[in-house]
Parts: structure tokens; sequence; C-alpha cells
């Protein structure tokens, strides 16, 4: 009815001795995403059909015509975008040594692109550098790449919606609310989920036991909705993990090098 009905009645109405506690939750649940006309208030726990489409329905009917391929280029631009050159001089999705320079002017930071290698295949830097101890290699993460493709391509299937005057003018006012809100919070979703993505940083490091092949493995922390805020630069984060761990000096409060410690290390031979 046009009057709906209360999560609890239907609970009372549909329950058996056998049926799990969580049933109706997860049948309203899979209706959302393919009954037109259904709508389920999770405030007053109200379900009713009306007589306008479901927005879940709509989103999800437009983010089936949109392919991984389309997600992925577009996380490519947020992702360079967030890690643009601030402390370190940024080389994207790199395919061969040719692609990065062999100056040592500034740290590198090298993206791995998603289809060139992930976190479990991700290799040393090219031995045909030499300057190789100013390179930083940013790997993604295969388990978490799959959810930032999925909430990317439920971003672009909300701004699709939104681009189209003929479907706004199929939506009713508080639709159309509605849609722009969703796609403020999926836009944020999508930040934090590429964030977390590259997560796994590798940086030149002498130790044989951790880092056999010359690169040490760093995860840096995760993001939440919370710790991105406007258009921050993810280099940030970098810049502060590769200060936790020591691997940059700050200036103002590092201490002087032991004369031992420079002969050690500069002139070892």
């Amino acid at each position: 009815t046009s009057a709906g009905i209360h999560r609890s009645e239907l609970n009372l109405s549909l329950f058996t001795p056998k049926l799990e506690l969580g049933f109706v939750d997860t049948v309203l649940t899979k209706l959302q995403s393919v009954a037109w006309y259904l709508d389920s208030d999770p405030i007053t726990t109200i379900s009713r059909f009306r007589e306008e489409p479901s927005i879940n329905k709509i989103i999800t009917q437009e983010r089936e015509q949109i392919g991984r391929t389309a997600a992925k280029d577009d996380l490519r631009d947020r992702r360079d975008s967030i890690f643009a050159k601030r402390a370190f001089n940024l080389v994207s999705a790199p395919e061969s040594p040719a692609d990065v320079d062999d100056t040592p002017d500034n740290v590198v930071l090298c993206l791995i692109d998603f289809d060139e290698a992930t976190v479990t295949e991700c290799n040393s830097p090219p031995p045909s550098l030499v300057d190789r101890n100013r390179l930083l290699f940013l790997v993604p993460d295969k388990q978490q790449l799959e959810r930032a493709i999925e909430l990317a391509r439920e971003y672009r299937a909300i701004n699709n919606i939104l681009s189209s005057q003929s479907r706004l003018e199929d939506l009713s006012e508080s639709q159309q609310k509605e849609l722009e809100k969703r796609k403020g919070i999926k836009d944020l979703e999508v930040r934090v989920a590429l964030t977390n993505t590259y997560r796994h940083l590798f940086y030149p490091a002498q130790d044989l036991v951790k880092a056999p092949q010359g690169l040490l493995h760093y995860v840096l922390p995760a993001q939440d909705t919370g710790n991105i805020k406007g258009k921050n630069n993810q280099q940030d984060v970098i810049l502060k993990a590769l200060k936790d761990c020591e691997k940059i000096r700050q200036t103002e409060t590092a201490k002087p090098f032991a004369p031992i410690y420079i002969l050690q290390k500069v002139w070892s031979a």
C-alpha cells in the first residue's frame, strides 16, 4: 500500500520458527537494488511502493553501463591529482627505466599502475638506474583496488544522471537533491578508497634480512573520511611516514651524524 509497512509488522507477518532473524533485512536489501519502485526508509523502517522509481535502482542501472576500463581511467586521473608533485617529483605509471630520469636533483615518487603490478608482485628498482636511492615506489593493493573501482563506477553513474537534463526531468525535486547529496558522499568515498589502495610504499634500505632486494616495504596508515579533508596532497602522508622511519632528516631537530657513522657509510670501501 501507499502507507507502507513497518519492519516490525513485516517481521510478524513473515517469520516462521525456522526462518533466520535477518531474512527480511536481507531480502529487502536485495530488492532495493533491482525493484524500480520499492522504497525502504532506514530511519522510520517503513517499506512502501512509490509512483516514482527508486534512486537505488536508477543508479544501479546506470552503473551497469560503466565498464571497469572507464572506472580505472577515472581513478588514474584522481590518483595523479592527489599525489601531484609537492615534496617529491612524480612519475606516474612508469613502464621502463627510461621513464625515470637519472639526475639526483630530487627524490622521485613512482606510482605503479593498476595493470602493471600489485603489492604481491612488486619489483625492485630498475637495475639500469644509477641513482636508485632517490626512488620511492607506491604500489596498489589488489583487494582495495576492487573496492575503489566499484565506487568509481557508482560515482560516475551518479554524475552521468546529474549531467543529463532529460533524465533529471523524469526525477522529482527530492530525488534530484538526493542524487546531489550522494554525489558528494561518493566523491569522498572514492578518494578515500584510492588512498587506501595506494598504501604500499617501498623505499631504498640496506637491510639484507628485511630488504634483500634493496627495498623496504612500509604500509601507510589507512585513511577514512575524517582524515581526508578538502584536496589534501597525499605526498604529505608519504613525507611524514619517511620522517617517522628516519629516512628523511629534519634539519630543525636532527642531531649531527657521528664521525664514525660518516666513515662507515660514506667511505665504507
